[in-house]
C-alpha cells in the first residue's frame, strides 16, 4: 500500500487504504516524492527538474564477459572491471548526453545511468520516455526531522548523478542513523538522538546535493566551481 501521510509527534503513518499504523519512531525513505519532505520542512518543497531524463540499468559482472573480450587489449577499459577499482566513469557524447558507470556489490555489478536533455526530440519518443525518469533536485531542508519522524536517502537530498553522490550520501545516512541509534534503552532519548543525526548530516548532504549539480560540460563552469562552494558556507 502507498503511504500518503505522516503523523510526525505520534508518530504514525498513514496508508492509502485510510488505515494508520504506530511505531515508537518513522524514517521516511519513500523517495524524490515522499510526503514526509513537506511535514518536516513546514511547507511545500516539490522537487524541481533539471532538464535531463535518465535510463538506469545494472549488468550482472559475468553477463558483460563478451565486452571484456572485446575490450581485452584496451589497458583502461580492462582495468574498469578489476573488482579493486572504485572509479566512476563520466563518459560525454554530444547534446549534453552522458554515461555515468560505476561498479558495486564488490565487482559483481556494473551499473550505468544514461542522461540526456528533456527536448522535443526525445520527448516525442513515447517508447523512450516512459523508460526514463526524470533527473530532479530540491532545496536541502534545514532539518532531517520533526518530532519523531526523519527522513533519509533520496527523500531527503535527491540528487544529480553528475558526481555520484546520491547512493553515497544515501550510504551516509544509514552509517549516522546506526551510530545515533545503539543503545537507544528510552524513548525519551529519541529527541536528543535526533538532534545528533541532525548535527552529524545537515551540513553534509546539502554540500553534496549541491556540488552534484555542476556538469563537467557546463559551458560557465569555472563560474559555477566558484558559485557553489560559496553556497555551501551557509551550511558550516
Amino acid at each position: 500500500m502507498e503511504v500518503v501521510d505522516y503523523d510526525p509527534e505520534l508518530p504514525a503513518i498513514k496508508f492509502s487504504d485510510e488505515s494508520w499504523e504506530v511505531a515508537d519512531w518513522v524514517v521516511a525513505c519513500d523517495g524524490v516524492k515522499s510526503k514526509a519532505v513537506r511535514i518536516v520542512s513546514g511547507g511545500e518543497t516539490p522537487p524541481k527538474a533539471t532538464g535531463m531524463s535518465a535510463f538506469s540499468m545494472v549488468i550482472p559482472d559475468e553477463k558483460m564477459a563478451s565486452v571484456k573480450e572485446m575490450f581485452k587489449e584496451n589497458n583502461l577499459i580492462r582495468e574498469k572491471f578489476n573488482k579493486d577499482n572504485g572509479t566512476v566513469w563520466f563518459i560525454r557524447g554530444g547534446d549534453r548526453r552522458l554515461v555515468v558507470w560505476w561498479t558495486c556489490r564488490f565487482g559483481k555489478i556494473q551499473a550505468f545511468d544514461m542522461l540526456m536533455p528533456d527536448n522535443e526530440k526525445y520527448a516525442s519518443n513515447e517508447e523512450w520516455t516512459a523508460r526514463c525518469d526524470k533527473v530532479c533536485s530540491r532545496v536541502p531542508p534545514d532539518t532531517l526531522h520533526k518530532g519523531k519522524l526523519c527522513m533519509l536517502g533520496d527523500a531527503l537530498h535527491p540528487t544529480p548523478p553528475f558526481r555520484a553522490q546520491g547512493g553515497s550520501q544515501s550510504i551516509e545516512d544509514a552509517g549516522a542513523l546506526e551510530r545515533i541509534a545503539t543503545n537507544i534503552v528510552d524513548k525519551s532519548d529519541l529527541p536528543r538522538r535526533l538532534e545528533m543525526l541532525d548535527r552529524l548530516r545537515v551540513s553534509r548532504y546539502p554540500c553534496a546535493q549541491m556540488i552534484s549539480s555542476v556538469r563537467q560540460d557546463d559551458l560557465n563552469l569555472d563560474e559555477r566551481y566558484i558559485e557553489v562552494p560559496s553556497q555551501c558556507r551557509k551550511w558550516f
